[in-house]
């Protein structure tokens, strides 16, 4: 842990200007178009135009690492990259549990190698360590904390040529899936671990239309020794639009889950889910007004009882388009079904493996199960490298017959008919600043006021939220 935490330093260190080193931002000294880095999804950066610049030139101190040429050809050449990320948390009744304040520090460390072996194979590896100091909660650290050394994502890719503007690639291996709003399959970045599974997919790529397909085995982090995939299986189809002379895209989807064990509002045995989804989102032509609505429907069986469970959401948003900066401020409404009574038939919708951290509040208490959300937010750009945003959340659960649940899926409050299904409202206030393309830092509180819900069953103290992060990309 002290040497995560003294790589952090150095990372900061690093990124200081020093003289007429500093590193640019945009660089002048050559008309290298620089792709943007994704810590999210590194295997989608490409290097390969470096091989025509002098990384010494391009005005970047990292350049050199991220096209290394391994053969006369230049077909074989290696790119590495990764991220050091540092967060400091402050909680007050964590979990909506008074016993649970605390601070604590979370670091993480990724790295990553992509090997191009030909022009249509590579292999790609990226390597992990997090890690948690200073956290007293009850039960020590959680598994979203702590992954001590392990391999994040390794795959052999092959890449196919079709047509001219068609391209199919094909992953084998342990990976990141990452599709559309995120709101149902995500690596959840924010997390000081991340998501990964083992298993084949593979991609068609047209000049208008991607298409995913994808059979996996869900990789859960074991703390303290090797990943290994459980049986969960996961598998689907993905389409998006990527026409782009349109203001409107879509997505269109089909996932299926197949896990042993599971329980939901009284109702256990091995769960088998279908969803069907559909996303419409873009712009209104001629207009800073955008739009995102997306639907899913549920179906299958847990142990004997029938599925049927949904969610529905769509957000309107207006960038007002002033002179010197543009805010933007957005209404959405967001809701997933509950079961209308313990046992038998289960209508209490499977969030999946979200990114619920970005549409339910930052404390991530809620979940997209049995709970309606009405919220509002405004995002200002004060800066051209600082912004601010600020979200406002209404929380009610849909069925009063039915539990609160997490971010996480786990059960905050368990099901109580003759309780208020207001549960409360939450506040989150973010603070970003832009470095350069390497590095930001980003401070945010977030308060959560217990509705009568919390009330009617238990204790109903607030939470408050702090936080105060470093992120350096390479």
């Amino acid at each position: 842990m002290q040497q995560i935490t003294k790589i952090f330093l150095f990372s900061i260190l690093i990124n200081l200007p020093i003289g007429n080193q500093a590193i640019a931002e945009n660089t002048s000294e050559t008309d290298f178009v620089r792709p943007k880095l994704n810590p999210v999804m590194p295997q989608t950066e490409n290097w390969a135009d470096l091989q025509n610049y002098d990384p010494d030139l391009t005005g970047d101190l990292f350049d050199s690492i991220k096209y290394i040429p391994l053969s006369d050809n230049d077909e074989v050449w290696l790119s590495i990259g990764g991220q050091i990320r540092s967060r400091i948390e402050t909680w007050e009744n964590f979990g909506a549990n008074k016993s649970n304040d605390d601070t604590f520090v979370l670091n993480r460390l990724l790295l990553h190698g992509d090997l191009h072996m030909t022009e249509h194979v590579r292999f790609f590896i990226q390597g992990i360590a997090a890690f948690s100091e200073d956290r007293e909660l009850p039960g020590g650290n959680r598994t979203l904390d702590v992954n001590q050394g392990d391999l994040q994502q390794t795959f052999l890719e092959f890449l196919i040529p079709l047509e001219d503007v068609s391209n199919l690639s094909i992953k084998i291996g342990r990976q990141h899936l990452l599709f559309g709003s995120q709101r149902l399959v995500s690596p959840l970045p924010w997390a000081n671990t991340q998501r990964k599974w083992d298993g084949i997919s593979a991609k068609l790529d047209t000049e208008t239309l991607d298409i995913t397909g994808f059979y996996t085995h869900f990789v859960p982090v074991q703390r303290y020794t090797f990943d290994q995939e459980e049986d969960i299986q996961f598998w689907g189809l993905f389409a998006e639009d990527t026409y782009k002379g349109s203001d409107a895209k879509w997505n269109i989807y089909y996932y299926g889950l197949n896990r042993k064990g599971t329980a939901f509002n009284g109702t256990t045995g091995q769960e088998e889910r279908h969803t069907l989804g559909i996303r419409l989102f873009g712009n209104v032509s001629d207009t800073t007004f955008d739009y995102d609505m997306e639907t899913a429907y549920q179906f299958g069986r847990v142990g004997s009882g029938d599925i049927s469970a949904y969610m529905f959401t769509s957000e309107l948003g207006y960038k007002f388009d002033f002179k010197s900066y543009t805010p933007r401020i957005a209404i959405g409404l967001d809701i997933a079904s509950g079961d209308d009574k313990p046992g038998g038939n289960v209508e209490t919708f499977n969030q999946l493996f979200p990114l619920g951290h970005k549409y339910f509040g930052f404390i991530d208490l809620i979940g997209r199960q049995n709970i309606i959300d009405l919220y509002q937010s405004v995002s200002i750009p004060i800066t051209p490298k600082l912004k601010a945003s600020f979200a406002n959340h209404m929380f009610w659960r849909a069925n009063e017959n039915d539990a609160l649940y997490n971010a996480g899926g786990g059960i905050v409050r368990a099901a109580s008919p003759d309780a208020s299904k207001r549960v409360g409202s939450e506040a989150d206030l973010v603070l970003k600043y832009t470095i350069d393309h390497h590095a930001s830092v980003t401070a945010g509180y977030s308060h959560f006021f217990a509705g009568d819900f919390f009330e009617d069953t238990g204790t109903s103290d607030d939470i408050d939220f702090f936080y105060l992060q470093y992120a350096f990309n390479f």
